[in-house]
């Protein structure tokens, strides 16, 4: 089976903030014709969360294209952030409200309301 590998630091960058980027490598990954895909981490100095939890999405579905997917070379923080990324993932978040909801019928009476503050 032949492998495509796939070195993030150079598709990217070395410092990986966003879902869109994340995106980015599904784009790529989905494309090619190989069903092995390496994910190379050389380089990668920093992983964001919102990275990470759309990593872990592309690889659930690009499980689900049947292609299998290899992560090489991550450094310990990058290690770290996906561990606890996907341990995380599903699960309900709980939702702390400290404040009062307030109602209003219309917006004249939303504006008095705001005056006040």
């Amino acid at each position: 089976m032949e492998t495509k590998t796939i070195r993030i630091s150079e598709l990217i960058n070395e410092s990986l903030r966003s879902r869109t980027e994340a995106q980015k490598l599904y784009a790529v990954s989905a494309d090619c014709k190989e069903r092995a895909l390496t994910i190379d981490f050389s380089n990668v100095s920093f992983m964001s969360r919102s990275f990470a939890d759309e990593f872990c999405e592309v690889v659930k579905e690009l499980k689900k294209a049947h292609k299998t997917v290899v992560c090489i070379n991550e450094n310990e923080n990058i290690r770290i952030m996906l561990q606890i990324v996907s341990e995380n993932r599903g699960k309900a978040r709980e939702v702390k409200v400290d404040g009062v909801v307030k109602e209003f019928l219309n917006f004249a009476d939303l504006s008095l309301f705001m005056a006040t503050l």
